[in-house]
């Protein structure tokens, strides 16, 4: 059995592959989308994610080790922009500040450490986690358990990712049917 999992991609990697990254046979296309947060070093002991009416996200998600708050995000597909735009760091730092008011300073604002752009592979249609029946990998034994396409929502996602992995890799190691095994994610 093979396992793929997809892996954020530094965006070093990807600023010669113009516009699509992958074509998936069976499941479409992977783009490139980029995105842009704030870290601050204003603290926050819990994550907060919020759905805006416009569709958009507003999240808080604090950082190890006192290593600040990361404060998010956009989601841009096709956008090959590498540099942080300060509209879009004052709009997010709006958004936190009034979902969660708690994490402005004494002065009522941020601390701001830097702006960051990343880009993430992400797939059109939403998120691939399922089981690939046939001969594949190096090998050519068995399935492919596939979970990749989380584009910038894989932090968020990975435990629920990992549990459904898990129930996969499961039902092919336990003898479970192949033909029926898919994530409801």
């Amino acid at each position: 059995m093979l396992l793929e999992w997809g892996l954020e991609m530094g965006s070093h990697f990807l600023q010669e592959v113009r516009p699509i990254l992958y074509t998936d046979r069976l499941c479409g296309v992977l783009i490139l989308a980029s995105g842009q947060t704030c870290l601050v070093s204003n603290p926050c002991n819990s994550t907060i994610t919020r759905q805006n009416a416009d569709g958009t996200w507003t999240f808080i998600i604090p950082r190890f080790y006192d290593g600040g708050t990361i404060i998010g995000g956009t989601k841009e597909p096709h956008d090959w922009n590498s540099e942080a735009v300060l509209t879009t760091r004052h709009k997010l730092l709006e958004s936190a500040a009034e979902m969660y008011p708690d994490i402005l300073n004494a002065e009522g604002g941020f601390d701001i450490i830097t702006d960051v752009v990343g880009r993430r592979p992400t797939r059109e249609g939403g998120m691939r986690i399922e089981i690939e029946k046939g001969e594949h990998g190096v090998t050519g034994d068995g399935p492919v358990v596939h979970a990749y396409g989380a584009g910038g929502r894989g932090f968020e996602i990975s435990w629920g990712v990992a549990e459904e992995v898990s129930i996969l890799v499961e039902s092919v190691l336990g003898g479970g049917s192949v033909n029926n095994a898919r994530s409801k994610m």
